[in-house]
């Protein structure tokens, strides 16, 4: 992998490839046991999709911190989203990388307008951006989302010099990363071998 690429796998998920078994980690078993049954199938279908993406880099296993980011351990880092029916993996050389997709506004984002001054006083498109810059910044930084909310986002990753993108192709994608991102490459289902 290039420097400054980073590389996206956008996935619908009611298409993501099955597996008959594949090995959990004791936090993924934990997260697992707290989802309804639909949720628990597509969740171990991206774990092993996640798995098998992670195996064309040569990745070591994935392991999470207490905040529940997953990431490796190597100078790659990952970050992974979704909303309504894509699913979304960034893979990146850099300390550390968060990505938020998000196709609609979260039914909640009306009710945090109402609470946090800066996402009212925008449009809704605006808050929309704000909110998924927010939860990139926080799967980036490790930091809890809501008490993140009480103040717009972009101050704090410029005063952390954190790099931002936003892809503007079929679906918006909001990145922070430790890294500047020169290059996107977008890779889909067709594009990656499972085999």
């Amino acid at each position: 992998m290039k420097k400054n690429e980073l590389h996206l796998y956008l996935y619908p998920v009611d298409n993501l490839p099955t597996s008959p078994s594949c090995t959990l980690t004791a936090y993924e078993n934990l997260k697992l046991s707290g989802l309804t049954h639909q949720h628990k199938a597509q969740y171990k279908q991206s774990r092993f999709l996640l798995r098998k993406i992670l195996s064309a880099y040569n990745s070591p296993e994935i392991f999470y911190h207490p905040s529940g980011k997953p990431d490796l351990h190597s100078s790659l880092t990952l970050s992974i989203s979704h909303s309504r029916n894509i699913w979304v993996l960034g893979i990146m050389n850099a300390h550390s990388l968060g990505i938020d997709i998000e196709l609609k506004h979260p039914s909640r984002l009306e009710r945090f307008a109402k609470k946090y001054p800066h996402l009212k006083q925008e449009s809704l498109q605006h808050a929309l951006h704000e909110w998924k810059m927010t939860e990139a910044y926080c799967k980036c930084t490790q930091k809890p989302l809501l008490s993140t909310l009480r103040n717009p986002v972009l101050p704090q990753i410029h005063a952390e010099s954190l790099y931002t993108h936003t892809t503007q192709d079929q679906h918006e994608i909001v990145i922070v990363s430790t890294e500047e991102i020169s290059t996107t490459l977008y890779i889909d289902n067709k594009q990656t071998k499972l085999a």
